[in-house]
């Protein structure tokens, strides 16, 4: 007897002893569940397949919406291989895996494409010179928005009657926000910059020959008292918030102590704020006479 036979078999015994499958299960000694997978072998791949196709209808109706025009061509094999890899990034044979892994894959992508959709938006109301046209009329020299963070810096010190022409400047932290766009605006002020990173080698070395230390890395305390030196002038731009609801910032505090440092909060924040507003003010005044 083929399996098909034996299931109808177990079925027509299920009917002739009137009882339903729990009660069969239990008088031949087996589990529900054992019984209903032997009767319902064949069931399970239909309902799998009906699911999958009711869901890459559904999913080829977003994305007919969504490319406003849809035809074979549009499922290349790079499509393909894109499911697949959904697929085994979430895990074989679970359909949870397969939703988180189609999400992480759909959305990391566009994730990476932040800077390509801050490019859309207008240079001249870039207020905190973010977008790509900002940034190289920083390194150009022509007139934009320069990041917030890192004008402060320079506000600071102008402010303060400190001339970084002609000193040692160096900067811990390499992001578009603070470290670059800094390094340029104090480059363009004749400064001598030297840009550390995590894969500087003798980072308390560099730091403790700087006449001016920028601390811009985002990491709270990593400034010790190795890294600094008495009297020298030490900008805090790192402000992290702590799981207390305090800001902390990249210099520790003890290294603080023995420096003209700004502090955290209350310094290059501040500042920063101080800043956004008045380049707020002059987009409005350059658009208004445009």
């Amino acid at each position: 007897m083929d399996e098909q036979g034996m299931r109808a078999r177990i079925q027509q015994l299920i009917e002739h002893q009137h009882m339903n499958r729990q009660s069969f299960a239990e008088h031949i000694g087996v589990s529900p569940a054992s019984l209903s997978q032997i009767l319902n072998d064949k069931q399970k791949p239909t309902l799998a397949i009906v699911i999958a196709s009711m869901l890459a209808g559904v999913a080829g109706a977003f994305y007919a919406v969504y490319t406003s025009y849809i035809d074979p061509s549009c499922f290349t094999n790079a499509v393909s291989n894109n499911m697949l890899v959904m697929v085994i990034f979430g895990g074989l044979g679970n359909m949870f895996g397969s939703f988180l892994g189609a999400t992480v894959l759909t959305i990391l992508p566009e994730a990476l494409r932040a800077q390509e959709i801050l490019d859309t938006l207008d240079a001249r109301k870039d207020v905190d010179g973010m977008t790509t046209a900002s940034l190289g009329a920083l390194v150009t020299g022509a007139a934009g928005f320069a990041p917030c963070t890192a004008e402060a810096c320079m506000e600071l010190l102008r402010a303060h009657g400190i001339d970084p022409a002609g000193r040692r400047v160096t900067i811990v932290g390499r992001s578009l926000v603070i470290g670059r766009p800094a390094a340029l605006l104090l480059t363009r002020a004749d400064a001598t910059v030297t840009l550390c990173h995590r894969k500087t080698p003798d980072l308390a070395a560099r730091c403790r020959d700087a006449d001016i230390l920028l601390a811009a890395a985002g990491t709270p305390g990593l400034i010790t008292t190795d890294f600094v030196r008495p009297g020298q002038i030490v900008l805090d731009a790192g402000a992290t918030a702590l799981p207390d609801g305090t800001l902390r910032g990249d210099v520790a505090p003890d290294a603080a102590a023995i420096t003209v440092c700004t502090p955290v909060p209350g310094g290059i924040g501040s500042v920063t704020t101080a800043l956004l507003l008045r380049h707020t003010v002059q987009a409005a005044e350059n658009l208004r006479h445009f």
